[in-house]
């Protein structure tokens, strides 16, 4: 559990074991998967590229990724953003397989998944469905606007300059990771079992990260040192339906309110982790709960602390 304000680490604690085999004590160094939390590097490795003319947010997916089918409607990358595009998600795809949380897949075994879709669930445009497809296939975009493998795009543009050392892409399920956490889900009958996933896939999740490190990621929405504020702008936008209605998912992010403050937030979920970062921009307050045990709720956790931390600001319940 991490709390920031102004840009400060105020308070960083770990809780539990971050292995039950080995005894080792979570810290604020921990490293955790955060799941969909991982979005938002996503939609910046987007932007980023958007920005500097290496793709246009109105180019249609099949521009950049022919293996899909026709569907004789356009798709753009920003209804892939705001998860207006109608796509099934692909872990559905692959679980009616027979895929396993735990087996290892690669991002061609996805793409492979998805290329047998043959009609979208809804006209792009017409609703609000999240699918981590969007976001994955939006990996596979970067790589190809960019010509670079997307885990060292993201590590060079996003990571590197803000100085993250504790963050990778977890793109190779060998890959020994420093520090991290081993995830656990409860085991029938009682105790606990390992709930890890090998899973190759990236894009829509795979960020592997410490508390200390997302502070640097969370003070650049406020120094804007990467990508300056068209950078923001773009993360933050939220989106719009065909019928004009205004969504609250942006590109990457949920952009809301919690008891009268704004708040943007994005939590994650996968095999055993689970995570939330929750910013109170108007505060400079963000909350982050990473977390290695399948029960925990973290965003509820992230508001009872900011329940605490805001309770002379915050609206009645």
């Amino acid at each position: 559990m991490g709390i920031i304000q102004d840009g400060q680490l105020v308070h960083a604690r770990g809780f539990g074991q971050a292995s039950l085999e080995h005894s080792v004590p979570i810290t604020p160094r921990t490293v955790f998967d955060i799941g969909s939390t991982s979005k938002q590097f996503t939609a910046a490795a987007i932007g980023l590229l958007a920005l500097e003319n290496e793709l246009g947010l109105e180019d249609e997916i099949h521009d950049w990724i022919p293996e899909l089918a026709d569907y004789g409607v356009a798709l753009t990358l920003d209804h892939m953003l705001h998860h207006t595009s109608g796509l099934p998600d692909y872990l559905g795809l692959m679980g009616r397989k027979g895929v396993q949380t735990a087996d290892w897949t690669t991002p061609a075994d996805a793409l492979l998944a998805l290329a047998e879709v043959q009609q979208l669930d809804f006209v792009p445009g017409a609703r609000f469905e999240y699918s981590n497809t969007n976001y994955f296939l939006l990996s596979l975009v970067s790589e190809r606007a960019s010509d670079t493998p997307f885990h060292e795009f993201v590590h060079t543009r996003p990571f590197e300059p803000l100085g993250r050392r504790d963050t990778l892409l977890f793109h190779d399920h060998t890959l020994v990771v420093p520090r991290r956490a081993t995830a656990y889900g409860p085991r029938p009958g009682g105790g606990f079992q390992v709930d890890m996933s090998d899973f190759e896939q990236l894009g829509d999740g795979a960020v592997q990260t410490t508390i200390e490190d997302l502070l640097k990621w969370d003070a650049n929405f406020y120094s804007h040192a990467l990508g300056g504020e068209p950078l923001q702008a773009f993360l933050h936008s939220t989106g719009r339906l065909n019928d004009g209605k205004a969504i609250t998912y942006a590109r990457g992010l949920f952009v809301d309110t919690f008891r009268g403050l704004a708040r943007v937030s994005h939590g994650g979920a996968w095999a055993g982790y689970r995570a939330q970062l929750m910013r109170f921009p108007d505060q400079k307050t963000s909350i982050v709960c990473l977390s290695n045990l399948a029960t925990m709720d973290p965003n509820g956790l992230c508001e009872q602390v900011a329940a605490i931390v805001l309770a002379d600001v915050l609206a009645p319940r």
